[in-house]
């Protein structure tokens, strides 16, 4: 089965992306002070769940204003504006927020005494100490040497500063639709390390995957997707997909019966029920 394409399907959307992401100040202060990364940051966090703030975070997002204000670039009354709606989201539970504590202190310690190669700032050391506090799997930052820090601490991050992700996946499709599989999941590829939360570059990947007869690459990806986007019907039904390829008639049918869109659900359910009607008879015909 070919995979439905954006413009061919429409259904339900997912009420909730769910992550574990942590939020630095350099990331939180792009949503309440239009910057040149601010709308496509907006974007990007539409409607994920499990985003983490900090009381730090917080802090410097409002010292930064602060200074913008006595600078000149922010009107008194917009930098209130700013607090009075930042404070205001952080209150109504659209963000988790973590706190600072002795033993958040302790956690930031270690890495500062044990880096040598890279210079650990100490606002750094606490951003990544939350983060690990808040099981964050994921950390997103616009600052250079936060992104060094936490990839040095192990830690997933996120980097939508330029749209390399969305550049690179929308290159990747034409080189699939061009036949040229091995460029094009290197291209997706590429993309997936830029943006590991998007369901549909995992998705995509997964397509990719099974076009090229990768089978068992194309399978976490598809169930990545899922994880990410629960409600997700392309990803469920690429799985279904690549059941029957894995001759799995019987899963697949339970992944397509599970599709929320009536004509891929139907479409998969006949699909598998001729596979399995067939698979029957093969073995009857063999028993006899």
């Amino acid at each position: 089965m070919a995979e439905p394409s954006d413009a061919e399907v429409s259904g339900p959307v997912s009420p909730g992306i769910e992550t574990a992401v942590y939020i630095d100040a350099s990331a939180l202060a792009k949503l309440y002070v239009p910057e040149a990364e601010s709308e496509r940051l907006d974007t990007f966090l539409r409607g994920r769940l499990g985003l983490m703030i900090s009381e730090l975070a917080i802090t410097e997002v409002l010292s930064a204003v602060a200074r913008r204000k006595r600078e000149g670039e922010l009107r008194p009354e917009l930098a209130n504006q700013i607090r009075g709606a930042l404070v205001a989201d952080a209150d109504s539970g659209s963000f988790a927020r973590l706190h600072l504590d002795p033993a958040v202190h302790r956690d930031a310690e270690r890495p500062l005494l044990a880096t040598d190669s890279l210079p650990l700032r100490t606002l750094d050391a606490l951003h990544i100490a939350l983060a690990f506090s808040g099981r964050a799997t994921h950390v997103l930052t616009f600052d250079r040497r936060m992104r060094e820090a936490a990839v040095q601490a192990g830690v997933n991050v996120i980097d939508i500063s330029a749209q390399d992700a969305i550049v690179l996946h929308r290159s990747a499709v034409v080189l699939g639709v061009l036949g040229d599989l091995p460029a094009a999941i290197a291209r997706e590829e590429k993309a997936l390390a830029l943006d590991p939360l998007s369901e549909e570059i995992c998705r995509r990947l997964g397509f990719f995957f099974v076009a090229n007869r990768q089978f068992a690459q194309a399978r976490p990806l598809y169930e990545k997707a899922l994880a990410i986007a629960p409600n997700s019907d392309r990803a469920r039904f690429s799985l279904g997909d690549l059941d029957l390829l894995d001759n799995q008639p019987e899963q697949a049918l339970a992944s397509f019966r599970q599709t929320g869109i009536e004509e891929l659900r139907l479409a998969g359910q006949a699909q598998a029920e001729y596979t399995l009607r067939h698979t029957t008879c093969h073995s009857e015909s063999l028993s006899s």
